[in-house]
């Protein structure tokens, strides 16, 4: 029978979406399959190393000083960010654990951002009056 902490890494290790462990000082301690395959580097390279030596791109963008802000003040912040190497959109979440470091989750939301930008080019060059609503009244 599993332990709770491995029934946990087993799901971990099982899921789509990148997850990863950043200690105080943003070094990875942990890091999913997904997430070696996101950062195209094998766990082996990726644990021990800082963020911004593993992803350039994140260095001096919203993400950085939303994490850095996240880490000092322990809290959860989201945001979108777009990979010019990659060519993928992610919404990037960071929520504070108990050691004092954060967990980072990546979802890749390329495919929604590909269709609301097509819905936005059809509505900007439609020649007929197009209304967007929902059924909250908004």
């Amino acid at each position: 029978m599993r332990t709770p902490e491995q029934a946990a890494l087993l799901v971990l290790e099982t899921v789509q979406e990148a997850y990863c462990q950043l200690d105080g000082e943003f070094r990875f301690s942990f890091v999913n399959r997904a997430a070696e395959s996101l950062f195209e580097t094998s766990r082996s390279e990726l644990l021990g190393k800082k963020l911004w030596e593993v992803d350039f791109e994140s260095a001096g963008i919203r993400f950085d000083k939303k994490v850095r802000q996240a880490m000092i003040e322990r809290t959860s912040i989201t945001v979108e960010h777009y990979s010019g190497r990659r060519q993928r959109w992610h919404t990037i979440s960071a929520m504070p654990d108990s050691s004092g470091g954060i967990i980072v989750h990546l979802s890749d939301i390329t495919e929604h951002k590909t269709t609301e930008v097509q819905y936005r080019l059809i509505a900007d060059n439609a020649a007929d009056v197009i209304w967007l609503w929902n059924e909250g009244g908004g």
